[in-house]
């Protein structure tokens, strides 16, 4: 009974395993099997591996990957930590402003507003910013690619931002001043306790020294003012140079003209009205100051009794000479005999040298039939101070052919001073400065036969080893068009009319750069804009229109600094005042 019942047993025990598992899993049951079918009591692989995925699913046998403290702070992820990977980061911890939650409450820096700094994403490294993406941050926070200036119009290019470098060939607002390709500043020049009835700019003149500085001479009011113009565009307060005295002196600065030397001074030449019994008396004078300097005063020429009209469509040129030092040279009109004279002003203070240019007739001679027989007078002096002077004489000499004429002359040193001057030895007592200058000069040449309204020349400066040579342009009223052309070994015979064609050109200047490139400024009467012709090396002329918001333009002066920026000073007509344009 008893051996029959432990059999019963065992059977009834094996019977229940192989509900759960076929023949074929008696492997698996029993582990590795012997021939006797006998497990092998060291196996235990399924054993440790369901402990191992009892651990990973952080059961009650092993430990969970939140309890670990992996910085050190002293506080888990399952303890509140939110930035485990930092020792500064926890519950426990203090807000500090440095753009992190450094208390985990959710919130960044939330104690710090009052010391917060607004900065702008500037995204493509150019130092301005994206007005339209901004953050509050910390000072003591990395701020790379965060700055303070929120002015960037386009923040993916590092090549727009305020004050960049125009590129005029790329359809971009480079600079970001609200224009496409535009390639000049505008700014008004204004005056002080002028009133609002003055119109002012009529004419102005402007010469640009080393600096890339301007420095603006202008007629307001009956005065003749100076302003300079730094090459970041702020303004000097303008000063009067020669004023309305309010009794004899009708107004000063109907004709003036401008040159800036080497010292930055600034050579003046104008023309002051007078009333003289019944008769109007013009006299020519001239004027050296600078900013934040005193102006002295002197005349020229139109003093004496016999003279009434000297000094109208005066040009002034500086000359930096080794023996007479920086001088000045007037060339202009002798209304009163109907010439072209030039004055040389050879000692400061001294009395000028005045030679006649050319022969005429004064204005209003045979009954008041005929202009002046030299109207439009420029001038230009080469670095040997030979002097190139062309005029428009509308009688020619009775032929009435109108015409431009020219001549030529130079400076003879060696009629005062020996070869081996000196001039810390030299005796200048008693010698003859007048000899510099031929006398008697009356050579006339044709340069071109035409009606002309206005006529500008100035020098090249023998760029790639070329020599200097005098360039002229004027307005054409035979054929309505602006010409340009310069001498040359076989004379005058380069003058071309430039593309302005359904334009209405009057008034030009020229302005010639150290690269010998030609900037023509001019007013255009058909849309009454400021226009500029430009010729640059290995272009054609480009004709670009400058200024046309309003009636602007009229009697402009044209300079160009050593750093080629291009320098307008102009008369707005719509609103009576000066505008100054600098550009490239």
């Amino acid at each position: 009974m008893k051996t029959h019942a432990v059999s019963l047993l065992i059977g009834l025990t094996l019977m229940g395993c192989s509900s759960k598992f076929n023949d074929d899993d008696a492997f698996y049951v029993t582990g590795n099997a012997d021939d006797t079918g006998t497990a092998s009591a060291d196996d235990d692989t399924d054993a440790d591996a369901d402990d191992d995925a009892d651990d990973a699913d952080g059961d009650a046998d092993g430990d969970s990957p939140g309890s670990a403290d992996t910085d050190g702070d002293g506080v888990s992820i399952d303890d509140g930590d939110c930035d485990d990977e930092d020792d500064t980061v926890s519950p426990d911890a203090d807000e500090i402003c440095d753009g992190i939650d450094n208390d985990c409450d959710g919130v960044v820096d939330e104690t710090f507003d009052g010391i917060k700094e607004t900065l702008f994403e500037d995204a493509d490294g150019d130092g301005f910013g994206n007005p339209e993406v901004s953050e509050e941050i910390c000072p003591d926070y990395e701020d790379d690619g965060w700055v303070e200036d929120d002015t960037d119009c386009d923040d993916n290019r590092d090549d727009v931002y305020p004050g960049a470098d125009e590129d005029f060939s790329d359809e971009v607002d480079n600079d970001c001043d609200g224009v496409i390709d535009g390639r000049f500043d505008f700014s008004e020049v204004e005056v002080e306790d002028l009133p609002e009835d003055v119109r002012y700019g009529t004419p102005s003149s402007i010469a640009v020294d080393a600096t890339s500085s301007a420095h603006i001479v202008f007629e307001a009011g009956g005065d003749v003012m100076y302003s300079k113009v730094s090459p970041s565009g702020s303004f000097t307060e303008a000063v009067v140079i020669s004023d309305d005295d309010g009794g004899t002196t009708w107004s000063s600065g109907e004709y003036l003209d401008a040159e800036v030397d080497e010292l930055g001074r600034v050579h003046v030449g104008y023309v002051s009205t007078f009333e003289y019994d019944t008769y109007l008396k013009r006299e020519l004078h001239y004027a050296l100051g600078a900013a934040g300097m005193g102006w002295t005063d002197e005349i020229i020429e139109g003093d004496a009794s016999s003279d009434f009209d000297l000094g109208q469509y005066v040009d002034i040129e500086i000359f930096e000479g080794g023996i007479t030092g920086t001088t000045a040279t007037f060339a202009y009109l002798d209304a009163d005999n109907g010439n072209a004279r030039v004055a040389d002003v050879l000692i400061s203070g001294g009395a000028p040298f005045i030679t006649t240019i050319g022969s005429g007739f004064p204005e209003g001679w045979t009954g008041g039939a005929l202009d002046p027989s030299a109207m439009y007078t420029s001038l230009g002096l080469d670095s040997e101070g030979t002097h190139y002077v062309a005029w428009y004489d509308p009688n020619a000499s009775l032929t009435l052919t109108p015409q431009i004429q020219y001549t030529q002359y130079t400076w003879d040193p060696g009629a005062v001073v020996p070869d081996d001057f000196d001039p810390f030895s030299f005796d200048f007592s008693g010698i003859d400065l007048g000899a510099l200058i031929p006398g008697g000069i009356s050579i006339e040449q044709t340069l071109v036969e035409t009606r002309a309204s206005a006529l500008r020349l100035e020098m090249t400066h023998g760029a790639e080893d070329t020599a200097e040579t005098p360039c002229v342009t004027f307005i054409d009223t035979d054929t309505n068009t602006l010409k340009f052309g310069c001498e040359s070994v076989t004379g005058w015979s380069e003058i071309t009319a430039l593309p302005v064609s359904g334009f209405t050109p009057s008034q030009p200047d020229l302005a010639i750069s150290q690269t010998d490139e030609f900037f023509i400024s001019f007013y255009n009467a058909s849309t009454r804009d400021l226009m500029l012709a430009s010729k640059r090396k290995g272009s054609d002329w480009e004709i670009i229109t400058v200024d046309e918001i309003g009636d602007v333009g009229q009697e402009s002066s044209i300079d160009v600094g050593t750093d080629g920026s291009i320098h307008i000073s102009y008369h707005d007509a719509t609103h009576g005042t000066l505008k100054y344009a600098r550009g490239f």
